[in-house]
């Protein structure tokens, strides 16, 4: 994402999500990001991001995110859902393959580095048909790592987007809504009782002073039950 940012050499969370947000298990049941650093913003860190970026350990990791393939309460998948390993969204024209997404600590904030090229697969969120919201990150351009979210803003709802999971099978969601949000807004990447699936990437104005756009996108889709 043309940077989808770095704030002073620290980029945060979210379809790029750049910034300083710290993400903490909420309660079990609301499973609600718990933002105690707003300052900078949801943001995404660069495909290569500085020196100081350090990726989480497991344990880190496990308590920097909610538990984002569970449902409601007392309702837990099983076997955890697949890796997604592609995304094809017909509309646009876009086929990209999913890589992981990896939580990395950079400052003092934790956020998902997003890959060049591809579209990543936010570390923590959902799997591909998993109760709960699996979050894929891109850029939007960037000379360096690609645009592959470059059209994004082209769907609506209705529009189709199909997801092929580790295990070969092809699922589809359907786009319910978009919203374009404030760099700091978290709640587009909050957990779901449903198996949502959300699109990640920056929009809006170019600020030169954060190095980062004003505004995220992001398209929320939820799975097509089989016929």
């Amino acid at each position: 994402m043309r940077a989808l940012a770095t704030l002073a050499g620290v980029l945060l969370f979210s379809l790029g999500l750049a910034g300083l947000i710290t993400l903490g298990a909420g309660p079990r049941r609301g499973l609600q990001l718990e933002l105690t650093r707003l300052a900078a913003g949801l943001g995404l860190v660069p495909a290569h991001p500085q020196p100081s970026a350090a990726p989480l350990t497991p344990d880190e990791a496990a308590h920097a995110l909610p538990v984002a393939v569970e449902g409601v309460a007392g309702a837990r998948d099983e076997t955890p859902a697949p890796a997604p390993v592609r995304l094809s969204v017909p509309r646009i024209r876009l086929d990209a393959e999913i890589v992981p997404a990896q939580l990395i600590r950079v400052g003092s904030g934790v956020t998902w580095e997003v890959p060049a090229f591809r579209a990543g697969h936010a570390q923590g969120t959902a799997g591909a048909g998993g109760i709960g919201n699996m979050v894929l990150l891109g850029h939007v351009t960037s000379l360096n790592a690609g645009n592959v979210f470059q059209d994004l803003d082209k769907l609506g709802p209705g529009d189709e987007i199909v997801v092929q999971g580790a295990s070969g099978e092809l699922l589809t969601y359907r786009v319910d809504e978009t919203r374009r949000v404030e760099r700091t807004d978290a709640s587009i990447v909050t957990p779901d009782d449903r198996p949502r699936l959300t699109l990640l990437t920056c929009t809006g104005t170019w600020l030169p002073q954060l190095a980062d756009y004003s505004h995220r996108l992001a398209v929320r889709a939820l799975l097509v039950p089989p016929a």
